[in-house]
C-alpha cells in the first residue's frame, strides 16, 4: 500500500466519520427543535389561557361597572320621582280651601300641646289664623306655633311634616311606588 492509498483510506474514513457526526448533529437538532416547538406550544397555550382569563375578567368588570351605573341612574330617577310625588302632595295642600282646613287643624293640635303665643306662617295663611298674633315666615304652608315665652316652638310647616313622612316612611313609599319595578 502506497502513501496515496493510505491517504485515501484515511480521508474516506474521515469523510465517513464526518458524515456520521453531521447526521447525528442533524438528529440532535431535530430533537432539540421538536422539544422547543413543544415548549412554544405549551407556552402559547398558557399565554392564550391567561389572555382569555384577562379578557373575561375585564368583560366581567365592565359589565359590573355598567350594571352599577344603571342601578345608580335608576336610584337617582326613583329619588327624583319620589321628590315629584312629595312636591305634588305639598301642592295639593296649597289650594285655599285646603290651606284653611290644614291651618285650623294644625292650630288646634298646637294649642292642645302648648300655650300658643305667636303663630308663624306663610303670607298665604295669615288670614286663616284666628285668635293668635301672627308673623310671616318663609315656610310654604302650615304653621310654626311658639309658646308665649318664646321658648318652645312646634314646627308644623309643610316642609317639616312632609320631610318627616318622607324620612320615616321612605321604604314603604318606595315599595308602593316602585313595587315590582
Amino acid at each position: 500500500m502506497g502513501l496515496s492509498e493510505v491517504k485515501e483510506e484515511i480521508l474516506a474514513a474521515a469523510r465517513k466519520e464526518a458524515a456520521k457526526i453531521v447526521e447525528e448533529g442533524k438528529r440532535e437538532v431535530e430533537v432539540i427543535l421538536s422539544q422547543e416547538k413543544d415548549k412554544i406550544k405549551v407556552e402559547s397555550a398558557k399565554q392564550r389561557d391567561s389572555t382569555e382569563k384577562l379578557v373575561e375578567n375585564m368583560r366581567r368588570k365592565e359589565i359590573a361597572q355598567a350594571n352599577a351605573e344603571v342601578q345608580k341612574a335608576v336610584m337617582q330617577k326613583k329619588r327624583e320621582l319620589i321628590n315629584v310625588v312629595f312636591e305634588d302632595a305639598i301642592a295639593s295642600f296649597e289650594e285655599p280651601k285646603r290651606r284653611k282646613e290644614m291651618v285650623e287643624k294644625l292650630l288646634k293640635s298646637a294649642s292642645s300641646q302648648i300655650a300658643v303665643g305667636t303663630i308663624f306662617c306663610s303670607k298665604n295663611d295669615v288670614s286663616y289664623v284666628k285668635g293668635y298674633p301672627t308673623k310671616e315666615s318663609s315656610i310654604r304652608g302650615g304653621i310654626i306655633a311658639e309658646n308665649k315665652e318664646g321658648t318652645v316652638a312646634l314646627d308644623f310647616s309643610y316642609e317639616t311634616i312632609f320631610g318627616a313622612i318622607k324620612e320615616n316612611h321612605l321604604a314603604e313609599i318606595s315599595h308602593t311606588l316602585f313595587e315590582g319595578k
